[in-house]
């Protein structure tokens, strides 16, 4: 590891927020206040990560697809995402330091999977801030009321659905989810399945 962002002893804060009104969010736009990877006068800094949508088809079913895009880690190369419901810890390897990594390219893959995982999204911005832990935790009171408001959300939709859910509503750190991605996983091969034998048996039943 070439440096950790947001370890406990540093602090760090996550925070997702979407608007309707596409004129409060500069699409494209990656903010970085505090040092970059490259600048990092230790191996831990302190981190906020701030991800903002836009769009004016956007409403309360696309809270709990904005909320998973803020675990990006697994999809970026030498960068590695441990987080739970009210924190983010990464960490940069060497090899990725080395290379050139930096929060400009953290923050492209976001916008990326923003924009491909909530195609409804027309504008999305990102902030990362590494100023130091108390800059950081300046932003734990709005992060809480978010995720208050959007964990609201999610269960009023779920609702709507007919599941009385009561858990975290982020599938990222839920002890569950590797059981619901086997069963993703069966039931996407059970459907390949189906889609390639049923031209046959429409043939032989013709």
């Amino acid at each position: 590891t070439f440096v950790e962002v947001g370890n406990p002893i540093a602090g760090s804060v996550g925070l997702t927020m979407w608007t309707d009104d596409v004129g409060l969010v500069d699409d494209g736009r990656i903010t970085l206040v505090g040092p970059d990877i490259s600048e990092s006068e230790s191996d831990s800094m302190a981190f906020a990560q701030v991800l903002l949508a836009g769009g004016p088809m956007l409403s309360a079913a696309d809270q709990g697809v904005l909320q998973q895009c803020q675990h990006v880690g697994d999809e970026v190369e030498g960068y590695m995402l441990k987080s739970t419901a009210d924190s983010l810890w990464g960490r940069v390897s060497r090899t990725a330091a080395a290379a050139g990594f930096d929060f400009e390219t953290l923050g492209r893959a976001y916008l990326h999977l923003l924009k491909t995982a909530l195609p409804r999204a027309t504008a999305a911005e990102v902030l990362f801030v590494t100023a130091g832990k108390a800059e950081v935790k300046s932003l734990s009171a709005l992060a809480e009321r978010s995720r208050a408001t959007g964990t609201e959300m999610v269960t009023e939709v779920w609702r709507d659905q007919g599941y009385d859910v009561d858990c975290s509503l982020d599938c990222s750190v839920c002890e569950s989810k590797p059981v619901c991605d086997d069963v993703r996983e069966v039931l996407a091969a059970r459907k390949a399945d189906t889609r390639v034998r049923s031209p046959m048996l429409r043939t032989v039943d013709g």
